[in-house]
């Protein structure tokens, strides 16, 4: 009878005891669910989709920046190097007797923030570099083969492209206050702007199709559904190159995501700068066009601003900087007055 009674208290002893760890295992179990639930939740909350907001101000990557009194520009005539021309600018064309000072650095394009320059350092691959304009100072600050720089605030954003890539790559930020870097998205981009709290980029994974993200990384969208060549931000609108009709020019509504066909108009390289929109013209042998256009109606008129072959052009506050097809070496300027 004793036997049995023991017995009957160790199997009641064991049975209590697996009861408890079954229920402290299914506690653990819960909290690390609601651990993962809610590190899903924050992400899901940051890729939220946020409206496209356009302004006036649209940030281009380029080889000419305007610093106080001066220009600093890559100087194509000596090997791209990072040179300065006081004012006054000359009026036709910059040339290296145009230059009062240089540093010893090359860039193709560059930014100005906090009186430091950031570029693509040509002497050694590429390499994100700075210079301090004070006093030359300069630092390397990473091994990305860096090229089509712009800035936003207190942050870079520039291509990593290749060696045997065209002027495609991964978009990158690099924040100048916590020296860090970070890739923006895992897409290939080609062609790509900020304007106010956006990146509009050419989806090169994507067949050359038009995104956007944030300049946080977050908020992925498809604008358009067709390959673009080019694109501008004008009167709260996007109007676009579609590629797949011939570059003709289309506008697109950020608020509703539709698109129209604006002008029969071979538009490439389109741009916008205090307002006014430039392009190439692929029907007039790559000559630089002011396009007019009416958002309302919509349609669209051009005028032409210079007789030759050019093969990009570069709007700043001091004129247009223009490398024409039979002088690569030599920025030639068409002043904003002509450009009105």
């Amino acid at each position: 009878m004793k036997k049995y009674i023991l017995l009957s208290l160790l199997i009641a002893t064991a049975l209590t005891i697996t009861s408890c760890t079954n229920s402290s295992s299914k506690s653990d179990s819960n909290s690390s669910n609601e651990i993962s639930s809610s590190s899903n939740s924050s992400t899901s909350s940051n890729n939220l989709i946020e409206p496209l907001v356009l302004n006036d101000k649209t940030t281009y990557s380029s080889p000419f920046a305007v610093n106080g009194n001066s220009l600093i520009f890559s100087n194509w005539d000596d090997n791209n190097k990072l040179s300065i021309v006081n004012d006054p600018i000359p009026k036709d064309m910059l040339s290296n007797k145009s230059v009062s000072d240089f540093f010893n650095y090359s860039g193709e394009t560059f930014v100005i923030v906090n009186n430091t320059i950031y570029f693509g350092d040509g002497n050694s691959a590429n390499n994100l570099a700075s210079i301090n304009i004070s006093d030359k100072t300069y630092t390397k600050i990473n091994n990305s083969n860096a090229h089509n720089i712009t800035s936003m605030e207190d942050k870079i954003f520039y291509l990593d492209i290749p060696d045997n890539y065209n002027h495609q790559g991964k978009l990158y930020a690099y924040d100048t206050k916590t020296k860090s870097s970070k890739v923006m998205t895992p897409d290939i981009v080609g062609r790509y702007i900020i304007n106010n709290n956006f990146i509009l980029y050419q989806n090169i994974s994507d067949g050359s199709k038009l995104y956007k993200i944030k300049i946080d990384g977050t908020g992925k969208e498809k604008l358009a559904d067709f390959s673009v060549d080019s694109f501008a931000p004008y009167s709260s609108q996007l109007l676009i190159s579609n590629s797949d009709d011939n570059n003709n020019l289309y506008k697109l509504d950020p608020s509703t995501k539709e698109t129209k066909r604006v002008a029969v108009m071979k538009i490439t390289n389109l741009k916008v700068f205090n307002n006014n929109l430039y392009f190439i013209s692929g029907e007039d042998a790559n000559c630089l066009y002011k396009l007019n256009v009416d958002i309302n109606k919509p349609e669209a008129t051009s005028t032409k601003l210079l007789a030759d072959s050019i093969n990009d052009f570069y709007p700043t506050d001091k004129g247009i900087f223009v490398q024409k097809g039979i002088n690569v070496n030599n920025p030639y300027i068409v002043g904003l007055d002509t450009a009105k």
